[in-house]
């Protein structure tokens, strides 16, 4: 959003403070809503007898965030749920890391986003938002993962939404030069 974005830059700058009104009853629910929808595919991999790291749980401190994921992928743990990831100008925590069967800079194996969402349909900020740890996975893995997954509601599974990063990296690296050249600007 470019109305964030100028506002994240003028409090920076301490020419504006941030003062969000208190949540909404609805803005709660729906956040609780949105936990415990990440909550069941959490409980799915559980089942499966996958190894999880919750890096939610790790530290308040983003850095501990983000070298914590970095040390469960080498590791080569199954999911890493809320892992924190970052480059030189982006940051974000994915819902999961899904480990994969195939070679990166880890080793044997490397790493899909998964992206939990309340809606039953897919929307463009979600894929954006997918895209965008795709992009973020780059460093980490020697190259961008090929697919990403939207875990949706309405009764939706893990393999309804799978899509293939390269159908729209054109699209997303548009859309980042377009945001980068707003905020140098």
């Amino acid at each position: 959003s470019k109305l964030a974005a100028w506002w994240e830059e003028l409090e920076r700058n301490g020419k504006f403070s941030l003062d969000f009104p208190e949540p909404t009853e609805l803005e709660i629910r729906l956040r609780e809503e949105g936990e415990k929808h990440e909550k069941i595919l959490l409980s799915k991999f559980k089942k499966e007898g996958k190894s999880i790291v919750d890096v939610e749980t790790i530290s308040t401190n983003k850095k501990d965030k983000y070298l914590k994921t970095i040390e469960s992928m080498q590791k080569g743990k199954d999911i890493i749920y809320q892992g924190a990831l970052q480059n030189e100008s982006i940051k974000g925590n994915a819902d999961f890391l899904y480990k994969i069967n195939e070679e990166s800079n880890l080793g044997n194996w490397s790493y899909e986003p998964i992206e939990c969402k309340l809606s039953s349909k897919t929307k463009t900020t979600f894929l954006i938002q997918s895209c965008c740890y795709c992009d973020l996975l780059e460093n980490i893995l020697g190259k961008k993962p090929n697919l990403f997954h939207l875990y949706l509601g309405g009764g939706s599974e893990l393999k309804d939404h799978i899509y293939k990063f390269p159908d729209f990296e054109f699209w997303y690296y548009q859309l980042k030069k377009q945001y980068s050249e707003f905020i140098n600007d």
